[in-house]
């Protein structure tokens, strides 16, 4: 009885807290302090590393020290919003092995976990990455007391355990309120869960999250969770959330992929047999799966669709997706005898009207040599999956036919299917290329992905350095780049200050440049936002008065 009445007492100080802090939540520029022990090296080294496996580099940045690397990596991935070949996303990888603990894990790693992420908000106590990175630590560590059963078979020391570690999880994430981090949004929606956060509250935090952050669809597939009837939600409530997120999206192909996301994170725990008895329009969750795969190809998604092509009878589908079979690696019989009855051969007989993988190629070959840019797109993708290595230049072939014809997805293949075959590395900004006012160069650099908010030394940003240069045009055009205009140097101090005052060897700004860039630099700054140290301490203060 007494962990449910500190339950309630935590609910209420949750709830307290999360009001005030949403009506200040866009408001507030957080101070970040960049004091690791050691110079950074230049991004492209520092992913180069492990660039494949965020959740590894930041566990080895973190186990190393390397504070400033890892606040320099994560701003990359936050600017970037750059994802993995299987659609996960960098920065949340990298944050999960910040606190590198699941719930299978031992108390021992937690604790070792926990040790880490104190050192690093010890180094640098106003860092909000090392506190989210704690508050989702803490959340998993209260999962972990907890369990995955029933509340009512929970005890009453796993409960007391439960509400400490999710008490200590709210005062950081309120602690960090870091609104520019998508991150923050996840970690403070995962403890709404678990604190029964009120609908309408909870819908404000989504939005916020989803205004800031729209790329971020982790976002939504936390919403969805939230609500199913096993947690806060009853029958209908995600599958109205969805439909309102679809209804209010522009671009047509965002609409379908947003709507095949959403509905696949509601239902993946459900059968594929019961696919047809839920409220998921089979259409829609098929074109809005063809964006998502454009962008991420997946082999097991093309077993996934292919499987519920059958069961739904839609044999131009399925006929689709037995041609993106793997040559190496045929869909698994288990898997259609399971939710069938019917073993996989006889589904593909069906699919192919009793013919073969290679009459199906040649009839819709023939269609693609006629100039069909459907068809076209089909051959490539069809190649792409039967045998990369063997077919990759045939299948870009024909793509670039269809993007030629104007298809809406060969674009999109054709990019992923770079990325997935060669190793690119993002090009980083450097201190000479600002300093030298190469326009030019940082112009394409950041065309080709390099990070607006790149450090060029210890605790500078940037843009930090184009102000101390005064480099007007490049500001400009980091700024375009949703460059963060309110970053601290190691003196504590702004752009804007840099540009107003002297930097911190004394020099004053016309001794840096001409009265008539500082004024167009001020003019800049302060339309994107930029405030000075002392503005942002007085807004800080008063916050904290509101509180």
């Amino acid at each position: 009885m007494s962990g449910k009445i500190n339950y309630r007492r935590i609910l209420f100080c949750f709830t307290f807290f999360f009001t005030s802090y949403a009506l200040n939540l866009l408001a507030i520029d957080k101070i970040k302090s960049n004091t690791g022990e050691s110079s950074p090296e230049s991004l492209t080294q520092i992913l180069s590393v492990e660039a494949s496996d965020a959740k590894s580099l930041a566990s080895k940045l973190l186990r190393l020290k390397k504070y400033d690397e890892i606040d320099q990596v994560i701003r990359h991935f936050i600017s970037t919003k750059s994802r993995n070949s299987k659609g996960e996303s960098d920065l949340l990888n990298f944050f999960r092995g910040l606190s590198n603990v699941g719930s299978k894990s031992s108390l021992e790693a937690f604790k070792q976990s926990e040790s880490r992420l104190d050192e690093w908000i010890k180094n640098e106590t106003n860092s909000s990455y090392a506190k989210t990175a704690k508050a989702l630590m803490l959340n998993s560590y209260a999962w972990k007391a907890r369990g995955g059963g029933f509340a009512s078979n929970v005890s009453n020391e796993a409960w007391k355990h439960f509400i400490e570690r999710s008490r200590q999880s709210q005062d950081l994430v309120l602690d960090a309120n870091d609104s520019s981090n998508p991150i923050w949004f996840y970690a403070f929606q995962q403890l709404a869960t678990c604190l029964n956060m009120p609908k309408d509250q909870y819908y404000t935090l989504v939005s916020l999250g989803t205004t800031l952050h729209p790329e971020f669809d982790e976002i939504h597939k936390n919403a969805v969770w939230y609500l199913l009837p096993r947690w806060h939600g009853v029958t209908g409530d995600w599958e109205a959330y969805r439909d309102e997120i679809v209804s209010n999206t522009r671009d047509n192909l965002r609409k379908k992929e947003l709507y095949f996301f959403i509905s696949s994170s509601a239902i993946r725990f459900e059968p594929p047999n019961q696919f047809q008895e839920l409220d998921v329009n089979w259409e829609m969750f098929r074109q809005g799966a063809e964006v998502r795969d454009a962008r991420f190809p997946s082999k097991s998604l093309q077993a996934y669709l292919c499987l519920i092509a059958c069961l739904m009878k839609d044999k131009d589908s399925a006929r689709r997706y037995f041609l993106r079979e793997s040559e190496t690696g045929a869909y698994q019989n288990s898997r259609w005898e399971r939710n069938t009855f019917r073993s996989v051969d006889f589904w593909r007989d069906w699919a192919f009207e009793g013919g073969t993988w290679s009459m199906a190629i040649d009839e819709l070959l023939d269609l693609a040599k006629k100039g069909d840019p459907i068809a076209q797109y089909e051959v490539g993708t069809a190649l792409f999956f039967r045998n990369q290595k063997k077919n990759l230049k045939e299948s870009k072939k024909w793509l670039k036919k269809a993007l030629e014809k104007n298809h809406d997805l060969a674009s999109t293949r054709l990019v992923s299917i770079r990325h997935s075959t060669e190793n690119l590395f993002t090009p980083t900004i450097e201190a000479w290329d600002i300093a030298s006012g190469n326009m030019n160069l940082v112009k394409n650099k950041l065309e080709a992905g390099a990070d607006p908010n790149v450090l060029v030394y210890p605790h500078v940003t940037a843009l930090h350095w184009a102000c101390e240069k005064g480099q007007l045009e490049i500001a400009l055009m980091l700024l375009s780049r949703e460059a963060m205009p309110n970053p601290l140097n190691g003196a504590r101090l702004t752009p804007l200050d840099l540009v107003k005052g002297p930097n911190r060897n004394g020099i004053v700004p016309l001794e840096r440049m001409s009265e008539v860039t500082q004024k167009n630099l001020i003019v800049l700054l302060e339309k994107n936002g930029a405030k000075s140290s002392k503005e942002i301490v007085k807004q800080n203060s008063n916050a904290k008065k509101k509180e």
